[in-house]
């Protein structure tokens, strides 16, 4: 199961898919990342997504010719606006969350 082209997690793996020159066989397109993990766990394949794992199914990462299948997150907002300091502090404690609960060697850039 694949999340469809409208996703950037399908666009990395496609550019992965390319760099070692394998394509596709049989596959499902989803439009939602827990719909495609509800139907790896039935027993119809594997499921691609970036969302944290469900239905007891378990991770495994991904690599490409140039090492790991990697998703950054980016976060911006107005300065001026008038909770600035508030969204910039929600900012960093997502930041935080993501460090710890993902990659611990990794952060913001």
């Amino acid at each position: 199961m694949l999340l469809t082209e409208d996703f950037r997690p399908r666009t990395l793996l496609n550019q992965a898919m390319e760099s070692v020159e394998i394509a596709y066989s049989d596959f499902i397109e989803c439009t939602n990342a827990q719909v495609a993990q509800a139907l790896s766990a039935a027993g119809r394949g594997v499921a691609v997504v970036s969302d944290d794992t469900r239905f007891e199914l378990v991770a495994r990462p991904i690599a490409g010719l140039h090492g790991p299948v990697t998703l950054r997150l980016y976060a911006a907002w107005d300065r001026r606006h008038h909770a600035a300091e508030t969204i910039a502090a929600l900012v960093d404690r997502i930041a935080e969350f993501c460090i710890e609960r993902y990659d611990p060697t990794t952060g913001p850039a």
